[in-house]
């Protein structure tokens, strides 16, 4: 440890952390100083049994130490992610979020800011290694994440998956069956979303190989348990392949507008 000029630092080669729960952080390192209303630290790594995550920096800025009081509201928070691992495992033991959800995230990079109940991401880019899904975020806004029930809004420009293998990122992500999709189908999406993570408005543009759709939806239910996922509203398609998508090769191409 080192003091100079207001300023405490220190080097943390490897820090092990359980909880009363249960929860066990097998390794915490990295190099922080404090003082002058700013908690600084770089080269972060945590690592448990499901993430190793790595961050270049982590700060929390704060007018005064009283403030850590109310600490979700009135300190600022700020990082930026390296590439690491994000298991939603980890999320769920952080804040108890999605228990189901078992999603396992190739974080390429991005940042975080503000305070924990109104927490933005911007500019994050992941892969999942298991479905191949592809994706950049631009921006993810996380409402009362210490409320029990949080909201969000997201800007998320870039998705791409396979159809064979979406079902199987929706039943890691969601708990659920997933749905039947034909194979051989590459799938872009664009999507623009705002509610909480059991119930939200969408608006999903997918372009494929095979046409496009266009959809303006309504997600219920989709992390509640003993409850099935709804989703109700409007659904545009255009010049998509109805032989391909249903395994009948004397159909064509089909436009429509539908509710769903």
């Amino acid at each position: 440890l080192r003091f100079d000029n207001g300023i405490m630092s220190g080097d943390c080669e490897h820090c092990e952390i359980w909880t009363p729960d249960g929860y066990h952080i097998h390794s915490v390192s990295g190099s922080a100083a404090v003082g002058r209303g700013k908690t600084l630290v770089n080269d972060i790594r945590i690592i448990d049994d499901w993430s190793d995550l790595k961050l270049e920096y982590f700060s929390m800025t704060y007018r005064h130490c009283l403030m850590f009081r109310q600490f979700t509201d009135s300190v600022s928070l700020g990082g930026k992610i390296i590439p690491s691992t994000l298991s939603f495992q980890t999320l769920k033991n952080i804040v108890g979020i999605m228990p189901k959800n078992t999603v396992l995230l190739n974080l390429e990079g991005g940042e975080v800011h503000g305070p924990v109940n109104n927490l933005t991401i911007n500019s994050l880019a992941f892969h999942e290694k298991a479905s191949g899904l592809k994706a950049k975020v631009n921006r993810i806004t996380l409402l009362g994440l210490d409320s029990g029930q949080p909201c969000f809004t997201a800007d998320i420009p870039a998705i791409s998956v396979s159809s064979q293998r979406l079902p199987g990122f929706l039943r890691r992500f969601a708990g659920t069956q997933g749905i039947n999709l034909p194979e051989g189908i590459g799938l872009r999406l664009a999507v623009k979303g705002a509610g909480s993570l059991n119930d939200f408005d969408a608006t999903v543009k997918i372009a494929s190989n095979i046409g496009e759709v266009h959809s303006e939806l309504s997600v219920l239910n989709l992390v509640k348990p003993g409850r099935k996922p709804e989703i109700e509203g409007m659904l545009t398609v255009n010049q998509v392949n109805a032989g391909s998508v249903l395994g009948i090769e004397e159909l064509g191409k089909i436009s429509l507008d539908t509710k769903v």
